[in-house]
């Protein structure tokens, strides 16, 4: 990110105007930058390095539809729609969403419990991973706000049980369900990290 902010794709406080081609883009965001930011002096670094790799093998064939010429856009945007182009799916391809959590409790007495957590999903022809796994729980705590269940306003994260138990719920039965384990360790994982040393 670093990288491609130094390229000034990552502007949004100015435009472009009249971006004839694509090729054209990296500069003209360059020169922006460059007006809008005059005391930031764009430093080279391996980030922008890569960036710029990237940007090559971005603006290789097939490309988008230009934005329309008469109509100003901020380099982020026509990043932003550079990248959709680019990096969408292609015919049979689908996403997948991995979730790990993993936690070591050490007892008073006895061995140490390695707790884990873990989530995969993949995308079906339908939705992909990543829309079901953010769009469902919303949709599930939207619904159980709809219904007059959940008594707390505002913003508020899942420690509270009015919210977070029915959507827990709503995915175990929508297949999303976490996968949870325990195991004991007799060795602790500390020792076995430094016994490698």
């Amino acid at each position: 990110m670093h990288g491609f902010r130094s390229l000034g794709l990552l502007e949004l406080n100015g435009t472009i105007k009249d971006l004839r081609r694509w090729q054209d883009l990296v500069p003209r965001a360059i020169k922006l930058r460059q007006e809008l930011h005059p005391e930031q002096t764009a430093l080279l670094s391996d980030s922008t390095d890569r960036a710029t790799s990237a940007m090559v093998s971005l603006l290789s064939v097939p490309l988008p539809s230009l934005p329309p010429s008469d109509k100003p856009i901020t380099p982020l945007d026509a990043f932003a729609n550079l990248l959709a182009h680019k990096l969408q799916y292609m015919q049979g391809e689908k996403d997948m969403v991995i979730l790990a959590h993993e936690i070591i409790a050490k007892p008073l007495s006895g061995p140490e419990e390695v707790h884990t957590s873990s989530l995969i999903a993949f995308g079906t022809e339908e939705h992909s991973a990543m829309a079901l796994t953010v769009g469902l729980p919303v949709a599930l705590a939207a619904l159980e706000v709809l219904d007059g269940k959940v008594n707390v306003r505002g913003v508020v994260g899942p420690g509270d049980a009015t919210i977070r138990e029915p959507v827990l719920t709503g995915l175990e039965a929508a297949g999303l369900g976490m996968v949870d384990t325990m195991k004991s360790n007799e060795t602790s994982i500390e020792a076995s990290l430094f016994s490698r040393q």
